[in-house]
C-alpha cells in the first residue's frame, strides 16, 4: 500500500525547496523514474526469466518500498540529490516489479480467465492506491503543523507520514510476497 505517496510533492515543493528549482525538481522527480524505468527494462526482463517471479516481484517490491528513506533524510540543500536517488531506484525497482508481477498474472490464471485477473488486479491496486492518499490527506490534516523534535531531525507530519509509509510497504511485502510461492 502507498500512504500518500502522491501528496509527499507537496513536502518536496514546499519543505524541501523544490518550486524554487522547479526545472530541476521536474527532472529529479519524472526523468530520473523513466529513465531508471528505460535503462533496466530489458535487463528486469532477463531477470524475470533467470531467477523467477517471485524474488524479482519480492526484491523490487523491497527496494520499493525503501524510497520513503530517501525523502525522510532529505534537506533543502540536498533535496536533488537525494530525490534523484530515489527516483532513479523507484524506475528500476517498480520495473522490475512490475514487470515480475505482469509475468505472474498472465501465467497463473486459465487463459479465459486472464482478462479478469488482470482487470481485478489493476483495480485492486488502484483502490489501494487511493484509499492510501484519502488516509495519509485525513492524517495531514488531522495532524497539522504537529512537530517533535529529536535531537536533529524535526519529525514534522509528513515525515511521520514517510515512516508509516515505509512500515506499511515493507510490511505489506514480507506479508503477501511471501505468500505467493511461484
Amino acid at each position: 500500500m502507498t500512504l500518500g505517496g502522491v501528496l509527499a510533492a507537496i513536502y518536496f515543493l514546499d519543505e524541501l525547496g523544490i518550486k524554487e528549482n522547479f526545472l530541476g525538481g521536474t527532472v529529479v522527480l519524472t526523468c530520473f523514474m523513466l529513465l531508471g524505468g528505460l535503462l533496466t527494462g530489458r535487463w528486469s526482463g532477463r531477470l524475470v526469466d533467470r531467477v523467477g517471479t517471485t524474488r524479482v516481484l519480492f526484491w523490487g517490491h523491497i527496494f520499493w518500498a525503501m524510497l520513503p528513506l530517501f525523502w525522510l533524510v532529505a534537506s533543502p540543500r540536498v533535496a536533488l540529490l537525494w530525490l534523484g536517488a530515489s527516483s532513479l531506484l523507484g524506475g528500476v525497482a517498480s520495473t522490475a516489479a512490475t514487470t515480475a508481477a505482469n509475468k505472474l498474472i498472465t501465467r497463473l490464471p486459465p487463459p479465459e480467465f486472464r482478462a479478469m485477473y488482470i482487470a481485478v488486479s489493476t483495480s485492486l491496486a488502484s483502490l489501494a492506491g487511493g484509499l492510501g492518499v484519502v488516509t495519509a490527506g485525513t492524517i495531514l490534516r488531522y495532524l497539522g503543523d504537529w512537530t517533535l523534535e529529536v535531537t536533529w531531525f524535526d519529525l514534522g507530519a509528513f515525515r511521520l507520514l514517510f515512516i508509516a509509509s515505509l512500515c506499511l510497504r515493507l510490511g505489506s511485502t514480507l506479508f503477501l510476497v511471501r505468500r505467493i510461492g511461484v
